[in-house]
C-alpha cells in the first residue's frame, strides 16, 4: 500500500516518461537504425497483452486453470502456423494502403462500402466496452494500492481517461492523415511492453519463490485447491477449443492489433524477428498467469 501522493507521483513520472519516448520518437524517426526498426515492431504487438492480461486472465486462472490458456495459444498458433497469411495480409495491406480491417474486408469483397460502413461499426461496438473494461481495471489497480481511498473511482477513471486523450490528441491525430505513420506512439508502445513483461515476470518470481518454495511447490498447492483433475474434462476442453477460434480470429481483428502490426509498419521485412520474439513474449505471460 501506498500513501496517494506516491502513487501519483509515480503515475506522472512514467506518464511524463512515455511522452517523452513519444516526442523523441517522432523528433528522431530518421535516425533509428535499420534493426532497430524490427525489435520495435516486435515489441509493440505486445499492445496485446493490456491491463487484463494483469487482472483478467490471472483471475480467471485463480478459479479455473485452463481458461487463459487460449488467450495467449492463440496468438502463437497464428504466428508459427499461420505466418504465411499474416505476410500475405500485410503485403496487401501495403500495397493497397489500407488503414484498418474495415477497409482490407472491403477491398477483399469488391471494394464495398457498404461492407466497411458495417465492419467500422461492429468495431466500435465491440470495442467500446472493451476501452471501459480496460479503464475499469485501471482504476481497480490504482484503487488496491492506495492506504485510503479518498480519491473515488469516478476521479481516478476521468483523470485516466483525460491522460489517454491528451497522449492521443498529441502522437496520434495531429494530421489529418489516415495513412500517416506515428513512430513515437510506437516507440512508447514499445518500451510499454518491456515494462509490462518486466513486470510480470518480478511479480511472477517473487509469488514463486517468497510466498511459495519454487514453482513446483505453487503448482502441488493449486492443484490441490483448484482440483485440476476435475478440470480435465471434456466440457472444459471443448470451450477451451472454441475460445481458442475465437481468440485467433479476434486476434486478426482487434483494431489496435491491426494498427501495430500493419498500418504501421513501413518494411514488411521488419517483420521477421516478431515472429520469434511475440510468442515467447505471450508464453511467458501465460506461464506465469
Amino acid at each position: 500500500m501506498f500513501p496517494n501522493w506516491q502513487l501519483v507521483s509515480i503515475s506522472l513520472i512514467y506518464i511524463g516518461l512515455l511522452f517523452l519516448i513519444a516526442f523523441l520518437g517522432d523528433k528522431y524517426r530518421h535516425q533509428l537504425a535499420k534493426q532497430g526498426q524490427s525489435v520495435i515492431y516486435a515489441l509493440t504487438l505486445g499492445v496485446y497483452c493490456t491491463s487484463w492480461s494483469f487482472l483478467g486472465t490471472t483471475g480467471q486462472a485463480s478459479s479455473n486453470f485452463l481458461s487463459h490458456i487460449p488467450i495467449y495459444i492463440g496468438p502463437i498458433i497464428i504466428f508459427v502456423f499461420a505466418w504465411p497469411f499474416i505476410q500475405r495480409i500485410i503485403r496487401v495491406s501495403l500495397k493497397l494502403n489500407l488503414t484498418s480491417i474495415a477497409d482490407l474486408l472491403a477491398a477483399r469483397f469488391g471494394k464495398s462500402h457498404n461492407l466497411a460502413i458495417l465492419v467500422t461499426l461492429v468495431a466500435f461496438v465491440g470495442t467500446m466496452p472493451y476501452i471501459a473494461l480496460q479503464l475499469k481495471a485501471m482504476v481497480y489497480s490504482f484503487q488496491q494500492l492506495q492506504v485510503d481511498q479518498s480519491l473515488s473511482r469516478w476521479h481516478i477513471g476521468l483523470v485516466v481517461s483525460l491522460v489517454l486523450a491528451g497522449f492521443t490528441v498529441l502522437f496520434g491525430i495531429r494530421h489529418i492523415d489516415v495513412t500517416e505513420r506515428h513512430p513515437g506512439v510506437m516507440l512508447a508502445i514499445a518500451f510499454e511492453s518491456l515494462i509490462k513483461i518486466a513486470a510480470f515476470v518480478a511479480v511472477g518470481l517473487f509469488v514463486c519463490f517468497s510466498l511459495f518454495d519454487s514453482p513446483l511447490d505453487l503448482w502441488q498447492q493449486s492443484g490441490a485447491n483448484l482440483k485440476l483433475d476435475q478440470q480435465m474434462n471434456v466440457d472444459n476442453f471443448s470451450a477451451n477449443i472454441a475460445m481458442l477460434v475465437i481468440v485467433m480470429a479476434a486476434f486478426l481483428s482487434l483494431p489496435r492489433q491491426f494498427q501495430v502490426m500493419i498500418v504501421e509498419l513501413k518494411d514488411q521485412k521488419d517483420t521477421w524477428l516478431s515472429r520469434r520474439v511475440f510468442p515467447i513474449y505471450l508464453l511467458i505471460f501465460a506461464f506465469f498467469a
